[in-house]
């Protein structure tokens, strides 16, 4: 726990002008669905900060198309012990132009740091670094966005076991 708080006090300390520049303050709640479903109906919460980036990036024809690069810190209260993450992640956000709000999809594999294997009693995933995917449905409007997401951890078969944490939660990406 000490480590992780280390870390992540670095992270925030080396990268305070580098967070000014932030497109995004991103918010999300959920549950966790994998290990167990039997917890609390809200025992998953990440917030974070986003990147709008030139790359891919397209305003031609009915869709516009975008990267962003996404960081985030996140609490899961699983059932053995509460466990945290860091995230750093690309984003590919595709997204209908439309009047109105807009939907879009986003699709995410990125890089995961976990404070603990064990989230429940005789359920490890083996490893503290992962992979982190997610995937998102929502919709746009003028300064915010809001999308239903599912994520999952995985160590990609890089560690045994690898039965990975699944997670569901409605995000909120605030314009800065």
């Amino acid at each position: 726990m000490r480590q992780f708080l280390v870390v992540l006090t670095l992270i925030i300390c080396c990268s305070a002008n580098f967070a000014r520049a932030a497109n995004r303050v991103d918010v999300s709640i959920g549950n966790i669905t994998r290990p167990s479903d039997t917890s609390p109906l809200f025992n998953s919460f990440q917030t974070g900060l986003s990147w709008d980036t030139d790359f891919f990036k397209s305003d031609e024809g009915r869709v516009h198309r975008s990267l962003r690069i996404e960081t985030g810190i996140g609490l899961y209260r699983a059932e053995y012990r509460n466990v945290r993450s860091m995230i750093l992640a690309p984003v590919l956000h595709y997204q209908l132009n439309s009047p109105g709000a807009q939907p879009f999809i986003e699709l995410s594999v990125g890089a995961a740091y976990l404070s603990e294997t064990r989230w429940e009693k005789g359920y490890d995933i083996s490893s503290r670094r992962l992979f982190a995917d997610r995937i998102g449905f929502g919709y746009a409007f003028e300064e915010m966005e809001i999308s239903l997401n599912y994520s999952h951890f995985s160590n990609a078969g890089l560690h045994r076991p690898n039965p990975g944490a699944d997670m569901v939660a409605v995000r909120a990406s605030f314009k800065l």
